[in-house]
């Protein structure tokens, strides 16, 4: 019994381009071809394949966790830990672990999505119509720049070394305003398995900015600006970017976090009297009501809406199309 490579992908939760490049790069593919150089996984092909994608999203190197997988029969960890060291016990168990029980269940498994095991094998030059059918990735903007189309290949093929290089490489070259919106922002907003990755290379990249954020935010001492996302909203990286943006321009800011109640950020605005609050919502749910008891508080801050996410701009609210938006209204309004 064999697989497609669209069933495969499906299994691990991944892009079937993701597939073909482990096949390409590491020698983790199909064991066999049908005529007309179709391509089949058996039960040990996805087993090997299971063992990969769990170490590389433990943060295993793509070319280690290639070399683990080829090595380690489903169940059997000792012949891999025979090869590689470096990776605990624990980690290459639990891996083979879901390697066995896949590989014992591939037969349910093509039952259960729609597949004919007697149909396993298309005929010479057919294609799997729902290959035909389902886009391997969504697209970037024909605009996107060259960094962006890089990274989301690099977080598509799950490789955590090569996908933090970007991310890191990005903000040196572009800053982080325009990292965020031309690079990283794009990327975040595809649905697929290399999303993740890059969330987690980009929090760690800008957080290694920490110290010029509260150095900025000694400097401006009252005049920082104050940063935080709507109640319903979890867009902690988004506060994190224009936090680091705004220090990069030679303004401080207090970040008050994602998820905080509008009565906190009402009670800071009154306390603090900044003269900027950016409010950010990535999340298409933010309604200007939301802001009434904001937009009340005296004295007033320049109110900057931030993101994707509303569906409207009240009356003294001004809406920033991108983060270098939010910096240059921020930094004209505190050095009027």
């Amino acid at each position: 019994m064999t697989l497609t490579v669209a069933a495969v992908a499906r299994r691990l939760g991944v892009a079937p381009a993701t597939l073909r490049t482990w096949d390409r790069r590491y020698g983790v593919g199909p064991s066999e071809h049908t005529a007309g150089a179709h391509r089949r996984y058996s039960a040990s092909d996805l087993a090997r394949l299971v063992v990969m994608r769990r170490l590389t999203l433990e943060g295993v190197a793509p070319a280690e966790a290639a070399a683990i997988a080829s090595s380690a029969t489903a169940g059997d960890a000792d012949a891999a830990l025979a090869e590689v060291t470096s990776v605990p016990r624990s980690l290459l168990e639990a891996a083979v672990s879901d390697a066995a029980a896949v590989s014992s269940t591939v037969d349910g498994a093509l039952e259960q999505e729609g597949e004919d095991p007697a149909a396993a094998d298309e005929a010479p030059g057919e294609t799997d119509p729902r290959e035909q059918r389902r886009p391997e990735r969504l697209v970037l903007p024909l605009d996107a720049p060259t960094a962006a189309r890089e990274l989301l290949r690099s977080a598509d093929a799950s490789d955590v070394h090569e996908t933090a290089e970007r991310v890191a490489a990005a903000v040196r070259e572009f800053g982080t305003a325009r990292a965020w919106d031309e690079v990283l922002a794009p990327v975040l907003a595809q649905a697929g398995p290399g999303r993740g990755l890059v969330l987690g290379c980009a929090t760690s990249v800008l957080q290694q900015s920490a110290p010029l954020v509260a150095a900025a935010a000694a400097a401006s001492g009252h005049r920082c600006a104050l940063v935080a996302t709507c109640e319903e909203d979890s867009g902690g990286l988004p506060v994190l970017a224009l936090a680091t943006a705004l220090a990069e321009a030679g303004l401080g800011s207090r970040s008050l976090g994602a998820r905080v109640p509008r009565r906190v950020v009402a009670a800071a605005v009154r306390r603090s009297a900044p003269p900027v609050l950016v409010l950010h919502a990535q999340d298409e749910a933010a309604a200007p009501a939301q802001l009434e008891e904001l937009l009340l508080v005296r004295p007033a801050p320049l109110v900057l809406l931030s993101g994707p996410g509303w569906q409207g701009v009240p009356r003294g609210g001004q809406h920033a199309g991108s983060v270098a938006d939010v910096v240059r209204a921020a930094v004209d309004a505190v050095r009027r």
